[in-house]
């Protein structure tokens, strides 16, 4: 497979879809059309500090991360209305044109940061936020807490170590 870098943007076709394995044996499949630029991908020299950040434009991509076990490691797949981080779960995120994020989580625990909340949404909860909502508050099967999840502080480049994914088992449909 071709290996991928932080700032490249990774489109799919109507007839194809791609895996991306990222360093620490995380994946993301990303389905036919759809549309991702990998934000942010890094860890420390020693290991620690595992940040992978996926802006997606479109589309809906499959991911399966790993179990984040320090404090400064994060997953997250950021859209134009909301942000979903993880620590280590198997969750879908789905984006429409008109801006909408659509959250699935199969197993684990995704935090969905929107405006000025956060949802915490387990294994079987799913979560749509439009980009007309005011807030989160009206979603029957959430917790809603006042402030988003926080964001970890990393050192800048002089401790960090860049690793790129690998995109693997692209395929082209008939």
């Amino acid at each position: 497979g071709d290996r991928i870098e932080a700032g490249d943007r990774i489109r799919t076709s109507p007839s194809s879809n791609a895996r991306l394995d990222f360093f620490d044996g995380s994946t993301t499949a990303l389905a036919s059309d759809t549309e991702i630029t990998i934000a942010q991908m890094h860890s420390r020299r020693d290991g620690s500090g595992k940040v992978m950040v996926i802006q997606q434009w479109l589309g809906r991509v499959d991911n399966h991360v790993n179990s984040l076990t320090d404090r400064d490691s994060s997953f997250r797949v950021e859209t134009r209305t909301a942000v979903a981080a993880v620590r280590g779960t198997v969750f879908a995120v789905s984006t429409a044109a008109d801006g909408s994020t659509h959250v699935t989580v199969t197993e684990g625990i995704v935090n969905v940061a929107y405006q000025e909340a956060t949802v915490a949404l387990s294994g079987g909860q799913e979560l749509t936020v439009r980009p007309d909502q005011d807030h989160l508050a009206t979603c029957p099967i959430c917790e809603v807490s006042s402030a988003p999840w926080p964001t970890p502080s990393l050192p800048r480049p002089a401790q960090e170590t860049p690793y790129g994914a690998q995109v693997l088992g692209a395929t082209e449909i008939a």
